[in-house]
């Protein structure tokens, strides 16, 4: 939305800005043209330096939407995965994340980890986690992936917990 904000802006600011640049009058040094184009100039760069990494930041730590969708564990979002639940070995809850040695492809700040990880024994594990709203689920695929996570109310992830249990226990799992 604030993109759209500053395109809109660009767009009604730009041609005036090279009709004066371009005319009789600008074609000679003139002082007030110049301090006025170095502030916009200044106030874009400001937008640029400033706004477009706090967006950036801000989408990248929502957390995705987690559901299962006929025989597959959907993670959509940021940093998603599809799995099919063939490949289910382990599914369980623990009360404790393993040590984040690395990040490998994701974001691990404030109290979120969200994307790829090294964790101990440099295996790779998926996160998708509020670090201190235990507990997690934790999930081990064929080939030795993990994946962990969990939601933002604990209610929650036990609900879904147990919707993944049930969903074993019928066979819909293997």
């Amino acid at each position: 939305m604030l993109l759209l904000l500053i395109y809109i802006h660009l767009m009604i600011k730009i041609p005036k800005w090279f009709k004066e640049l371009y005319t009789s009058r600008h074609l000679i040094y003139n002082r007030e043209s110049y301090y006025k184009r170095n502030q916009v100039f200044k106030k874009y760069v400001f937008v640029i330096v400033i706004f477009i990494p706090i967006i950036s930041f801000s989408i990248a730590t929502l957390m995705p939407e987690i559901k299962i969708s006929d025989d597959k564990l959907v993670i959509n979002g940021m940093y998603g995965i599809t799995k099919t639940m063939n490949e289910l070995v382990t599914i369980d809850m623990v009360n404790q994340l393993p040590e984040i040695k690395s990040t490998d492809d994701g974001i691990s700040m404030f109290k979120i980890s969200k994307g790829s990880f090294l964790i101990n024994n440099d295996e790779k594990a998926k996160m998708f986690v509020f670090k201190a709203k235990p507990p997690y689920i934790y999930i081990e695929y064929k080939r030795a992936n993990k994946l962990y996570l969990n939601f933002k109310n604990t209610e929650d992830t036990r609900k879904f917990y147990r919707e993944l249990r049930v969903a074993k226990d019928q066979g819909a799992l293997p």
